[in-house]
């Protein structure tokens, strides 16, 4: 069955993606600084689209937030902050 989306077996209705910071207590790379070091959205199958707010700002693509935090996460130096609330089955 094709959808109005045109995807074979897609849902109706996608949730909104839900948005999240992260906030960096320490910089132990030396290269984001500390603070609101990023911002991004996590999208109904799980990706992950992160915005680096660094002086050259760059995005990023991970298939699973476990993947970023793993990256970015620096062994709790990052604090992930959700902006939104878990969307309800």
């Amino acid at each position: 069955m094709t959808t109005s989306s045109g995807y074979a077996n897609a849902p109706l209705e996608w949730p909104p993606p839900r948005r999240f910071l992260l906030q960096r207590h320490q910089d132990i790379s030396g290269v984001s600084g500390v603070g609101l070091v990023a911002s991004g959205v996590m999208w109904a199958d799980g990706s992950i689209a992160l915005h680096w707010h660094t002086k050259i700002r760059s995005h990023v693509i991970f298939p699973a937030i476990e993947d970023m935090l793993e990256l970015h996460g620096h062994s709790g130096a990052t604090e992930l902050i959700w902006l939104d609330e878990e969307p309800q089955p």
